[in-house]
């Protein structure tokens, strides 16, 4: 199974009802209240996440084996 989950956009706004993920070190919105699961995303300077994350909007999805998508999906970076 692979489903859509969000689409992180990082952020330096600070936005309304953000969420602090402590072990990220990042404040997350957005994802409860939109229909399309944007995420907006904003780090602490010593958030422990790839910088790609932090400074490149992504897609998410939610897998059921993480090995076997990866084995028939090409993954750019």
């Amino acid at each position: 199974m692979r489903e859509y989950h969000h689409i992180g956009i990082p952020t330096q706004t600070q936005r309304k009802n953000e969420t602090y993920l402590e072990d990220h070190r990042v404040y997350v919105s957005g994802y409860e209240e939109n229909p399309y699961g944007v995420e907006w995303m904003r780090f602490e300077p010593d958030s422990p996440l790839p910088e790609l994350v932090q400074t490149i909007p992504h897609v998410a999805f939610r897998v059921d084996d993480l090995e076997a998508e990866l084995k028939k999906t090409e993954v750019k970076t």
